[in-house]
């Protein structure tokens, strides 16, 4: 049995019913981030364009209604999918994909309970500006999000943790463990500064002072 063979060919089956099966395909793309994250991200993103058209009404608006396809496919993917240890895999092919990103945070409302500051705090505690780059700038272009002291504040909480390996949590919780490379410093708060808001861009700042 060759289980990615068999999740590709039941997403060919759910996809044509996302409304219904949105569970499934959630509870799909999830194993095969650990499989094929490639994969895992070209399905995501192809079931977003394909449904374009029940999304685009909500684009810039402040949130998906709780009964349109965008609550489930966009806000909930987001929420189960990109906090997971496991989506740690798929990061790469996630930041890479452009497309997905301007969906899911540059058109898309953007909730609240995100789990994006899981990503872009892996990634920048890495090392991997880049690829942090291309998600944070996917979230500056949206023209509704205003949240950016708690953003910056949930990205610096994910830097005290010990062990840099360990994706959702865990290990030694120390103040020590915030301290950052000045490449790192840098980066947050050339960040930081492009936050148009003022009060916004002070919290911002604030909380990136842990990190210095």
């Amino acid at each position: 049995m060759n289980k990615e063979d068999i999740l590709l060919k039941n997403y060919g089956i759910l996809a044509k019913n996302p409304t219904i099966n949105a569970d499934a395909l959630e509870a799909l793309i999830l194993q095969l981030c650990e499989i094929a994250p490639e994969l895992a991200i070209r399905c995501w993103s192809d079931l977003l364009k394909n449904n374009i058209k029940e999304l685009e009404g909500y684009f810039y608006s402040e949130e998906y209604p709780y009964d349109n396809l965008g609550y489930k496919i966009v806000r909930d993917f987001e929420t189960n999918l990109v906090g997971e240890d496991y989506f740690k895999y798929a990061l790469s092919y996630f930041s890479k994909n452009k497309q997905l990103l301007e969906i899911l945070y540059s058109k898309s409302p953007i909730s609240d309970y995100a789990d994006v500051y899981y990503a872009i705090a892996y990634l920048i505690r890495n090392e991997k500006l880049n690829e942090a780059n291309t998600i944070l700038t996917a979230i500056y272009k949206n023209k509704t999000y205003a949240n950016y002291s708690s953003l910056w504040k949930n990205i610096v909480n994910r830097f005290r943790y010990s062990d840099i390996d360990n994706y959702c949590g865990g290990g030694l919780v120390s103040d020590s463990n915030y301290k950052q490379s000045k490449e790192v410093q840098d980066f947050c708060l050339s960040w930081v500064e492009r936050i148009i808001d003022e009060e916004q861009q002070a919290g911002a700042m604030t909380h990136i002072m842990r990190i210095f």
